[in-house]
């Protein structure tokens, strides 16, 4: 088997594999995110957990950690607080990078709830780092928690059967994929529909080059099809609906095979 027959054999593979990730995830959901680096006194003194879906009220925030997490007082009570079923993504912390859009994400969510903002808590409960999860709104608006999704700035996120927001953040995410907006957009460098369009592009240029290029072409290909196929899957992979990730993924192999094929 020649070069080119076993490169793109290999690139069947892991599409095949991409596509087999992205459908499992409607019946599985995602893994807990990464916890977020602690603030020093950020959960001392903190309540016990509130019945599943229960209301708080009293509270203010204290500060913003990241796009999914901030940390909350009432009084001498503090609480850290983790937005449920949507996941955001990470800033640089202990020498991890920002990921795409992670501080663009933090930055909305201390725009929409500013030090000091009243907010209304619906809790359920504590996730494996201690934090409280909850719903957050600002007075009687709609959940903070669905507009970071609707923005596109932060995916649906399922772990286990807490799910009061799960049908809602899929709409939301539906709403950011027709409108490209934050991790949907082609035009935002990092996101995965901008990073599969230079690719097309950069082949299109290597086409009229006498194919010039072509194994760093493959390369990059099998990587952002690996990229999708990875489990479990980052902000950037998991905000894109599972329609959108079909079609990059469709887009991806047809330009292995026309790469590996020379035209």
């Amino acid at each position: 088997m020649g070069r080119r027959a076993a490169w793109a054999l290999l690139i069947v593979a892991i599409a095949t594999m991409a596509v087999v990730a992205w459908l499992g995830r409607r019946d599985q959901g995602q893994a807990a995110p990464q916890q977020t680096p602690s603030l020093p006194g950020a959960t001392s003194n903190a309540p016990s957990p509130s019945p599943s879906g229960s209301g708080l009220a009293g509270w203010q925030v204290r500060w913003v950690i990241d796009g999914d997490t901030l940390d909350v007082r009432r009084g001498s009570e503090r609480m850290r607080l983790r937005l449920v079923n949507i996941n955001a993504p990470e800033v640089a912390h202990n020498s991890v990078p920002d990921e795409c859009l992670g501080p663009q994400a933090r930055d909305r969510l201390r725009a929409l709830l500013p030090v000091g903002t009243a907010v209304e808590l619906q809790t359920f409960g504590k996730d494996r780092f201690g934090r409280v999860v909850a719903i957050a709104r600002k007075g009687t608006g709609d959940p903070v928690n669905l507009t970071l999704v609707q923005e596109g700035l932060a995916a649906p996120l399922v772990v286990g059967d807490t799910i009061p927001l799960a049908s809602a953040a899929r709409a939301a995410q539906a709403q950011a994929s027709q409108a490209h907006l934050g991790l949907h957009s082609p035009s935002v460098a990092c996101t995965l529909p901008a990073r599969v369009t230079a690719l097309e592009r950069d082949a299109k240029a290597a086409a009229k080059a006498a194919n010039k290029g072509a194994a760093a072409l493959e390369a990059r290909a099998r990587a952002l099809l690996a990229e999708i196929a990875a489990r479990p899957a980052p902000p950037l992979v998991a905000a894109l609906t599972e329609g959108d990730l079909a079609k990059l993924t469709t887009r991806l192999t047809d330009l292995s095979r026309r790469v590996t094929a020379g035209t």
